[in-house]
């Protein structure tokens, strides 16, 4: 009997450093140690199903992060929605923004579908968009947070004296602004900054700080964005000549050669559902608009037909330093 206990004890205890050398060998090879929620059963079958496939970090992403399709299909439509899980396929921003499309509703149908068409036309502003949820409307900027300005020139296209700003850029995007925030209303601000410091060699003055300064004067309506006194009364103030271009293209390829960047008020139809601001900042040798759209990297990142321009603008403004 003495002999026969003994063995067993050795036994349970050959037992016991097995399994102790299989949890080791397994967190070696970055599988973690069964989570809380996996019951015995579910670990046994662990050998031949896929419990242990993943580690607890994937198996809680995949249960989060699961695409809301529907959704998205019926806010963006189909392309659109295409284009945003293929985003989401290789981005953890943008996998959280497609399976949480509903982070976004509370805002309104229209600003939900702004927000994420955003964020499947843009990579750049796809960390913008998913921490929107929890940091919009802030009370002023926050100028630690990651730089937009200059980050971006696709290739091809020429450089100008215009720097290229982005009103969705986290460092004054979240900030308050008429009624969408600065991020999404504020590109007039925006470009009549790009504009100024450009013309001006200085950057005193930031796009938030512009924004700030139309409010204060009355030249932004609440919820419905900046009023044509930005761009003429107030330029005069920052030290810069101001004067209107008729809409049509011969006027925008003369003005642009002269050295003079415009800014155009498009009205509905291919930039915008209501209306945007956007600068025109140079033209090539073979007369295309070089565009720096505070809103949009894809559209900055191509040149464009004057007469094109001139179609979409309800109003030009030229500027010159004073």
């Amino acid at each position: 009997m003495e002999l026969t206990a003994k063995r067993l004890v050795a036994q349970l205890l050959v037992t016991a450093f097995a399994a102790l050398f299989v949890m080791l060998a397994a967190s070696c090879t970055g599988t973690s140690s069964m989570p809380s929620d996996v019951s015995m059963d579910e670990m046994m079958e662990g050998a031949e199903g896929d419990v242990f496939a993943e580690d607890a970090a994937d198996r809680q992403k995949a249960s989060k992060d699961v695409p809301d399709r529907k959704t998205l299909r019926q806010l963006l439509g189909k392309e659109t929605a295409v284009l945003l899980l293929e985003r989401a396929a290789e981005d953890d921003d943008a996998a959280w923004i497609a399976a949480h499309p509903d982070a976004y509703k509370k805002y309104g149908t229209e600003l939900q579908a702004k927000l994420l068409k955003l964020a499947a036309d843009d990579p750049l502003a796809i960390p913008f968009v998913r921490h929107f949820p929890e940091r919009a409307y802030a009370d002023g900027p926050d100028y630690s947070a990651p730089a937009m300005d200059e980050a971006v020139h696709a290739e091809g296209i020429p450089k100008t004296k215009i720097p290229h700003l982005y009103q969705w850029d986290q460092r004054w995007g979240y900030a308050q602004f008429s009624a969408d925030g600065f991020g999404l209303a504020g590109c007039g601000p925006t470009s009549l900054t790009m504009v100024y410091q450009g013309l001006t060699g200085k950057k005193d003055i930031t796009p938030y700080d512009m924004g700030k300064l139309a409010e204060d004067q009355g030249y932004v309506i609440h919820g419905q964005g900046s009023t044509v006194g930005l761009f003429t009364e107030m330029a005069w103030q920052l030290g810069l000549n101001c004067w209107t271009v008729p809409v049509d293209a011969a006027s925008i390829v003369e003005t642009l050669r002269a050295g003079n960047p415009i800014i155009a008020n498009v009205g509905e139809g291919y930039f915008t559902r209501i209306g945007h601001f956007f600068v025109l900042a140079g033209i090539t040798k073979d007369g295309k608009v070089i565009l720096n759209d505070p809103f949009s990297v894809e559209r900055s990142s191509q040149l464009w037909d004057p007469e094109f321009i001139a179609s979409e603008s309800k109003a030009l403004f030229a500027y010159a330093a004073v």
